[in-house]
């Protein structure tokens, strides 16, 4: 029940895009229920499972927004260290795909179609820095996984870098600016810890103290407890996997 109430905030809060982490994964049906309704699209461009053995992509192999005239396409990519950690149930087929022969194939294309090409990693911080030296025409990589919290994003060759931390402690704000022909000529960001700089706002709080007693009441068996409870953090890029421009 937490997942959902989490997924119904971030649908509240106007997000554009979530790729999955293992644990969500492990909760194929509800993932899959997320999908289906499509609220947020769900981007995952390494990962297919397989429907009557007819392979489909989790979600959406990539995204195209446009924002303030820039068209901006979104890919995400899970490692392989990750891949093995989750938990699937026995009777779903998730097909992994290589991140950095997926990256090859994909970028070039995403170039085709968009200004900026951004990617959410569902990787280990070292491969997800190896990756953007290999393959070129990432424009911004928005790390999570365990990404570590930097207070600014960095550039590393010719891709804007942005590491913000786990589970939503903080809060990346990435600004890129982007001329006529498609060229970032200036970016900035900062990147504060939710807790210290950012007011609480009060109707969420509410529902999160409405949530947390329903929370309870499911745990100690009281009666208009709600649904069934998932367990759960969210341990996806979302907490890490949302788009920021």
């Amino acid at each position: 029940m937490t997942s959902r109430f989490i997924w119904d905030t971030m649908v509240d809060m106007g997000v554009d895009a979530f790729t999955p982490g293992p644990r969500e994964l492990q909760y194929w049906n509800l993932l899959s229920d997320f999908m289906a309704e499509g609220a947020i699209p769900v981007v995952s461009s390494n990962l297919t499972y397989l429907d009557n053995g007819e392979e489909k992509p989790v979600g959406q192999r990539y995204l195209i927004l446009e924002r303030n005239g820039v068209k901006v396409a979104l890919f995400a990519l899970m490692g392989g260290s990750q891949f093995s950690t989750a938990r699937i149930p026995a009777d779903v087929q998730v097909v992994f795909a290589d991140p950095f022969q997926t990256a090859q194939e994909l970028v070039p294309e995403l170039q085709k179609q968009a200004d900026l090409v951004v990617l959410l990693s569902e990787m280990t911080t070292p491969d997800t820095n190896r990756l953007i030296q290999e393959v070129p025409g990432i424009n911004a990589a928005l790390y999570g996984n365990l990404a570590p919290w930097v207070d600014r994003a960095s550039q590393v060759g010719e891709t804007i870098i942005n590491q913000t931390g786990t589970r939503g402690q903080y809060l990346g704000h990435l600004v890129m600016i982007v001329d006529p022909d498609g060229n970032v000529i200036d970016w900035g960001s900062k990147n504060v810890q939710m807790a210290e700089n950012i007011p609480e706002d009060e109707a969420v709080a509410a529902k999160v103290a409405e949530h947390e007693e329903e929370v309870k009441a499911f745990q100690t068996g009281s009666p208009g407890a709600g649904e069934s409870g998932e367990d759960d953090g969210h341990d996806s890029h979302d907490g890490h996997s949302h788009s920021g421009e």
